[in-house]
């Protein structure tokens, strides 16, 4: 050990400076929460594997949700044609049923 090094404010003994290669914070940040929302979508997006006709197709699970709905509804379940009337369709950009029905 040197004697010449001096100890004091900003200069730690030796013994007890970080090592080179050596990190004074080894496990990081902790990673950011996901939100509900963020899980929600991850998961609804997650490709699954669906039998149409009987063949196997891979498609997002919403897809694969909103065509068993569709399936349902035209068969003649009233909870499901209630459940697909009330989804809310992203707008393409085009104008809302409401103002098509009142040009007519």
């Amino acid at each position: 050990m040197h004697d010449d090094y001096p100890v004091g404010y900003k200069r730690p003994p030796r013994h007890s400076q970080f090592k080179p290669g050596q990190s004074g914070n080894p496990k990081g940040r902790p990673r950011k929460q996901k939100s509900l929302a963020t899980c929600l979508k991850e998961e609804l997006y997650r490709v699954v594997k669906v039998t149409v006709n009987g063949k196997q197709r891979q498609m997002p699970l919403i897809e694969a949700l909103v065509n068993k709905l569709v399936h349902l509804a035209v068969a003649g379940d009233a909870r499901a044609r209630r459940d697909l009337i009330g989804l809310k369709v992203p707008s393409g950009g085009g104008p809302a049923p409401s103002a098509v029905a009142d040009h007519r």
